[in-house]
């Protein structure tokens, strides 16, 4: 029986799937893409990942829930990227964006801080030299907007 991954673990891959859902767009795959993932990801680089079952359901209910809310996400990055329409920011920092902004606006269970802290990391791993503050920008101002709505 594999081990319950951390929270920055499941994240990760919950990132990785979202970024390769963004070439296919057809959300009546996804289900099909994230299995896809989790039985590919088991053998990458040798590094044999264990999902558990709770591990597993969490990815899948949270990106499909990334999924379902995918267009009003991008609206709202849209809206505060400065200007910068959607196709413009570069792939892995868009998909890092529409997790945390998902997180931020919609999972009551992630505090908004650790939300922005975990994109940040992930955009350290997989952006570039400016993706962090690129996406610290946005998400300050998706918590700003967030804050005096309520």
């Amino acid at each position: 029986m594999a081990k319950n991954m951390s929270r920055s673990a499941v994240r990760e891959h919950i990132f990785k799937i979202v970024f390769g859902y963004d070439f296919h767009k057809a959300p009546e795959d996804c289900d099909l893409i994230v299995c896809n993932y989790l039985d590919t990801a088991k053998n990458v680089n040798d590094d044999h990942i264990e999902f558990s079952e709770d591990d597993k359901n969490y990815i899948v209910l949270k990106v499909n829930n990334i999924v379902s809310e995918i267009d009003e996400i991008d609206k709202k990055i849209e809206a505060l990227s400065n200007k910068w329409k959607i196709d413009r920011i570069a792939k892995a920092e868009l998909a890092i964006l529409r997790l945390a902004v998902y997180e931020i606006l919609y999972d009551d269970d992630i505090p908004d801080g650790v939300a922005m802290n975990e994109a940040i990391e992930l955009a350290h791993k997989y952006g570039d030299d400016s993706a962090g503050s690129f996406i610290n920008g946005i998400l300050s101002n998706i918590v700003k907007e967030k804050t005096t709505d309520n």
